[in-house]
């Protein structure tokens, strides 16, 4: 079991020509704010079970006094890219597609790409909700 590395980047434990930021040396009023965005939107995809991608040391983020305390003690650094792949664009895309998935086949949205092409969904009764069960209507007139 190898340990994490303080001074590479915590999500991908890579040397890179690209360079490491870190929330702990922020000049913004709130310092360390990066840290606790990263542990919430983390915290989020975990239990969505939809990583962007593998942190190898992810059990090791968190020493015991919390993951955010760990890493602003350590003064975690990451690729701008690596953090990238946890905000809130993708964060927002993985719950959509949690979304989207647990409604497959109970719901069918009509989009641009779908028009003119048949669906699952095309032969779902709307009279009885049951698919392949389709009724014959007919109108009388008066």
């Amino acid at each position: 079991m190898s340990v994490v590395n303080w001074e590479l980047c915590v999500i991908c434990q890579k040397t890179s020509s690209d360079k490491l930021q870190c929330p702990a040396n922020s000049k913004r009023t709130d310092v360390g704010q990066g840290y606790k965005t990263f542990v919430t939107n983390l915290r989020e995809f975990i239990s969505l079970g939809d990583m962007p991608t593998d942190i190898p040391h992810l059990h090791q983020l968190d020493d015991g006094s919390g993951m955010n305390n760990t890493l602003t003690k350590n003064k975690a650094n990451w690729h701008k890219n690596c953090i990238a792949l946890f905000n809130r664009t993708h964060l927002d895309r993985a719950h959509k597609r949690q979304s989207s998935e647990s409604n497959n086949g109970s719901q069918c949205k009509l989009t641009r790409q779908s028009m003119g092409r048949p669906k699952e969904c095309d032969s779902i009764c709307f009279f009885c909700d049951q698919p392949g069960a389709l009724h014959q209507i007919m109108l009388t007139r008066k």
